[in-house]
């Protein structure tokens, strides 16, 4: 849910567990939901879908082959996870003006704006993803 201009307080990323998707933090309607209620306080809310997810559209067609279910909490972690968080910094740097035109980031040398911090709230296996990316992260001294 983008929030455009200089009232954005922070970035979050939503995550969801098992057996569930993105919507469990808008299902409860723009009053009632995570999701609206930090949009409405002024943060950039960003939700994830793990691989699996039944509602989401998918790549192949033939979902209902054994390797394409072939994965695990750690691709969850190592893949997912970081995509998402690529992906998330990629949008805010487009924001900020600091993406060329191929979506790479693109700081010029005299920039000294931090990257902005991403908070992520998750429950069940999307903590337990969560966690296992920052605790990688932090071993292979990323951001």
């Amino acid at each position: 849910i983008p929030r455009r201009g200089p009232k954005c307080r922070g970035v979050v990323y939503l995550q969801h567990g098992v057996l569930d998707s993105c919507y469990t933090w808008i299902a409860n309607g723009a009053t009632g939901s995570l999701a609206f209620r930090l949009w409405d306080a002024g943060y950039d809310v960003f939700m994830g879908n793990f691989r699996g997810t039944g509602a989401c559209a998918h790549e192949r067609e033939d979902i209902a082959t054994e390797e394409y279910w072939n994965f695990t909490v750690d691709d969850h972690a190592q893949r997912d996870v970081r995509a998402f968080v690529r992906e998330i910094r990629r949008v805010l740097d487009s924001e900020r003006g600091e993406a060329n035109a191929d979506g790479e980031v693109d700081v010029p040398k005299t920039s000294h704006r931090p990257a902005l911090p991403v908070v992520a709230i998750a429950h069940s296996m999307g903590a337990a993803a969560l966690l296992m990316y920052i605790i990688e992260c932090r071993r292979a001294s990323e951001p």
